[in-house]
Protein backbone atom coordinates (compact mmCIF):
# COMPACT_ATOMS: atom_id res chain seq x y z
CA UNK A 1 0.00 0.00 0.00
CA UNK A 2 2.67 2.49 0.56
CA UNK A 3 3.52 2.01 -2.82
CA UNK A 4 0.38 2.11 -4.43
CA UNK A 5 0.88 5.49 -6.09
CA UNK A 6 3.65 4.35 -7.94
CA UNK A 7 1.80 1.50 -9.72
CA UNK A 8 0.27 1.12 -12.97
CA UNK A 9 0.74 -2.17 -14.46
CA UNK A 10 0.53 -5.71 -12.96
CA UNK A 11 2.99 -5.90 -10.29
CA UNK A 12 4.43 -8.72 -7.78
CA UNK A 13 4.32 -8.96 -4.40
CA UNK A 14 7.39 -10.74 -2.57
CA UNK A 15 9.04 -11.47 1.23
CA UNK A 16 12.08 -9.47 1.81
CA UNK A 17 13.40 -12.45 3.69
CA UNK A 18 12.31 -15.08 1.32
CA UNK A 19 14.25 -16.58 -2.00
CA UNK A 20 11.91 -17.88 -4.48
CA UNK A 21 13.78 -19.55 -6.93
CA UNK A 22 14.56 -18.74 -10.71
CA UNK A 23 11.72 -20.34 -12.33
CA UNK A 24 9.00 -19.08 -10.16
CA UNK A 25 10.31 -15.83 -11.36
CA UNK A 26 9.97 -16.66 -14.73
CA UNK A 27 6.70 -18.32 -14.52
CA UNK A 28 5.08 -15.21 -12.34
CA UNK A 29 7.00 -12.66 -15.20
CA UNK A 30 5.20 -14.62 -17.90
CA UNK A 31 1.93 -14.58 -16.17
CA UNK A 32 2.36 -10.74 -15.32
CA UNK A 33 2.24 -9.60 -18.74
CA UNK A 34 -0.65 -11.39 -19.40
CA UNK A 35 -2.73 -10.10 -16.39
CA UNK A 36 -2.93 -6.32 -17.90
CA UNK A 37 -5.75 -8.10 -20.45
CA UNK A 38 -7.97 -9.66 -17.34
CA UNK A 39 -8.44 -6.99 -14.43
CA UNK A 40 -10.36 -9.72 -12.33
CA UNK A 41 -7.29 -12.41 -12.42
CA UNK A 42 -4.49 -12.29 -10.22
CA UNK A 43 -1.85 -15.29 -9.27
CA UNK A 44 0.71 -16.93 -6.58
CA UNK A 45 3.49 -19.44 -6.72
CA UNK A 46 2.82 -21.88 -4.28
CA UNK A 47 5.37 -24.31 -2.87
CA UNK A 48 5.11 -27.51 -0.57
CA UNK A 49 4.98 -27.25 2.93
CA UNK A 50 7.53 -29.42 4.31
CA UNK A 51 11.09 -27.55 2.36
CA UNK A 52 9.72 -24.38 4.00
CA UNK A 53 9.80 -25.44 7.64
CA UNK A 54 12.42 -24.04 9.86
CA UNK A 55 14.30 -26.38 12.18
CA UNK A 56 14.36 -23.31 14.46
CA UNK A 57 10.53 -23.28 15.21
CA UNK A 58 7.51 -22.73 14.03
CA UNK A 59 5.87 -20.48 11.23
CA UNK A 60 3.19 -19.04 9.85
CA UNK A 61 1.79 -20.44 6.12
CA UNK A 62 -1.03 -19.60 4.28
CA UNK A 63 -2.54 -23.17 3.48
CA UNK A 64 -3.94 -23.44 -0.27
CA UNK A 65 -6.59 -24.96 -1.46
CA UNK A 66 -6.56 -25.32 -5.30
CA UNK A 67 -8.90 -26.28 -8.28
CA UNK A 68 -8.78 -26.36 -11.58
CA UNK A 69 -5.46 -24.83 -11.70
CA UNK A 70 -6.74 -21.88 -9.81
CA UNK A 71 -6.81 -20.93 -6.07
CA UNK A 72 -10.17 -21.41 -4.45
CA UNK A 73 -9.39 -20.33 -0.92
CA UNK A 74 -6.40 -19.86 1.28
CA UNK A 75 -6.24 -20.66 5.21
CA UNK A 76 -3.78 -18.74 7.03
CA UNK A 77 -2.34 -21.38 9.89
CA UNK A 78 0.41 -19.27 12.59
CA UNK A 79 1.76 -22.41 14.28
CA UNK A 80 3.40 -25.08 11.78
CA UNK A 81 6.18 -27.25 13.12
CA UNK A 82 7.15 -30.45 12.33
CA UNK A 83 7.50 -33.07 15.21
CA UNK A 84 9.14 -35.69 14.53
CA UNK A 85 8.22 -37.40 10.73
CA UNK A 86 4.40 -35.23 11.23
CA UNK A 87 3.76 -31.97 10.67
CA UNK A 88 1.11 -29.93 12.95
CA UNK A 89 -0.20 -26.63 13.47
CA UNK A 90 -1.19 -26.00 16.91
CA UNK A 91 -4.27 -23.81 16.82
CA UNK A 92 -4.68 -20.33 19.19
CA UNK A 93 -7.25 -22.80 21.40
CA UNK A 94 -4.31 -25.20 21.80
CA UNK A 95 -5.77 -27.95 19.75
CA UNK A 96 -3.36 -29.05 16.51
CA UNK A 97 -4.14 -30.48 13.32
CA UNK A 98 -1.95 -32.43 10.99
CA UNK A 99 -1.02 -31.46 7.66
CA UNK A 100 0.34 -33.24 4.90
CA UNK A 101 3.87 -32.81 4.08
CA UNK A 102 2.99 -32.21 -0.09
CA UNK A 103 0.10 -29.12 1.18
CA UNK A 104 0.33 -26.39 -1.27
CA UNK A 105 0.87 -23.11 1.19
CA UNK A 106 1.19 -19.57 0.03
CA UNK A 107 5.47 -18.10 0.85
CA UNK A 108 3.56 -14.44 -0.26
CA UNK A 109 4.73 -14.76 -3.78
CA UNK A 110 1.87 -13.56 -5.93
CA UNK A 111 0.77 -11.22 -8.87
CA UNK A 112 -2.01 -8.90 -8.92
CA UNK A 113 -3.29 -6.17 -11.59
CA UNK A 114 -2.77 -3.16 -10.37
CA UNK A 115 -7.00 -2.31 -10.49
CA UNK A 116 -6.86 -4.75 -7.01
CA UNK A 117 -5.16 -1.43 -4.85
CA UNK A 118 -8.60 -0.04 -4.20
CA UNK A 119 -9.71 -3.28 -2.99
CA UNK A 120 -6.75 -3.48 -0.79
CA UNK A 121 -7.06 -0.28 0.71
CA UNK A 122 -10.56 -0.81 1.34
CA UNK A 123 -9.40 -4.03 3.52
CA UNK A 124 -6.55 -2.70 5.15
CA UNK A 125 -9.08 0.28 6.54
CA UNK A 126 -11.21 -2.48 7.43
CA UNK A 127 -8.64 -4.36 9.17
CA UNK A 128 -7.17 -1.31 11.02
CA UNK A 129 -10.64 -0.56 12.05
CA UNK A 130 -10.77 -3.81 13.61
CA UNK A 131 -7.83 -4.83 15.29
CA UNK A 132 -5.80 -1.31 15.54
CA UNK A 133 -6.29 -2.02 19.77
CA UNK A 134 -4.05 -5.21 19.16
CA UNK A 135 -0.29 -4.24 18.71
CA UNK A 136 0.29 -7.57 17.48
CA UNK A 137 -2.06 -7.72 15.05
CA UNK A 138 -1.12 -8.56 10.96
CA UNK A 139 -2.49 -7.61 8.07
CA UNK A 140 -1.82 -11.02 5.86
CA UNK A 141 -1.91 -10.84 2.51
CA UNK A 142 -3.28 -14.47 2.46
CA UNK A 143 -6.21 -13.73 4.01
CA UNK A 144 -7.12 -10.70 2.21
CA UNK A 145 -6.44 -12.87 -1.37
CA UNK A 146 -8.99 -15.71 0.38
CA UNK A 147 -11.41 -12.48 1.10
CA UNK A 148 -11.67 -11.52 -2.49
CA UNK A 149 -11.77 -14.81 -3.62
CA UNK A 150 -14.70 -15.43 -1.57
CA UNK A 151 -16.41 -12.67 -3.02
CA UNK A 152 -15.72 -13.11 -6.02
CA UNK A 153 -13.77 -9.91 -6.65
CA UNK A 154 -10.77 -11.40 -8.43
CA UNK A 155 -9.50 -14.92 -9.35
CA UNK A 156 -5.88 -16.19 -8.95
CA UNK A 157 -4.05 -18.38 -11.27
CA UNK A 158 -2.00 -21.45 -9.01
CA UNK A 159 1.46 -21.09 -11.11
CA UNK A 160 3.34 -24.46 -10.68
CA UNK A 161 7.05 -23.56 -10.70
CA UNK A 162 9.92 -26.75 -9.57
CA UNK A 163 11.47 -23.98 -7.67
CA UNK A 164 13.58 -24.23 -4.51
CA UNK A 165 12.35 -22.08 -1.63
CA UNK A 166 14.48 -20.71 1.35
CA UNK A 167 14.20 -17.75 3.70
CA UNK A 168 14.75 -16.52 6.97
CA UNK A 169 12.05 -16.72 9.61
CA UNK A 170 14.79 -16.87 12.63
CA UNK A 171 18.30 -15.43 12.49
CA UNK A 172 19.98 -18.75 12.82
CA UNK A 173 18.30 -19.84 8.97
CA UNK A 174 20.48 -17.58 7.68
CA UNK A 175 23.46 -19.27 7.21
CA UNK A 176 21.72 -22.10 5.51
CA UNK A 177 20.91 -19.04 3.02
CA UNK A 178 24.12 -17.98 2.63
CA UNK A 179 25.42 -20.96 1.62
CA UNK A 180 22.90 -21.97 -1.14
CA UNK A 181 22.99 -18.59 -2.74
CA UNK A 182 26.49 -19.34 -2.82
CA UNK A 183 26.06 -22.99 -3.82
CA UNK A 184 23.81 -21.49 -6.82
CA UNK A 185 25.94 -18.93 -7.69
CA UNK A 186 29.03 -21.44 -7.89
CA UNK A 187 26.60 -23.73 -9.88
CA UNK A 188 25.91 -20.44 -12.66
CA UNK A 189 22.78 -20.05 -11.87
CA UNK A 190 23.31 -16.63 -10.89
CA UNK A 191 25.94 -14.33 -11.75
CA UNK A 192 28.51 -13.40 -8.77
CA UNK A 193 27.53 -9.69 -9.32
CA UNK A 194 23.77 -9.00 -10.08
CA UNK A 195 24.59 -5.31 -10.61
CA UNK A 196 27.25 -4.08 -12.95
CA UNK A 197 29.41 -1.49 -11.43
CA UNK A 198 29.53 -3.46 -8.11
Amino acid sequence: MCAADQIDAPFAVINADDFYGLQAYTVLGDCLSTLSGAPAEAAIVPYRLEPTLSPQGSVARGVCEVKEGYLISVEELLAIKKEGDAIYNTNPDGTRRELAPDTLVSMNFWGFPETILPEFQKYFDNFIGASYTDIKSECYIPRAADHFIQQGSIRIRSLPANSEWFGVTYKDDKANAVRRIAELTAQGVYPARLWKGL
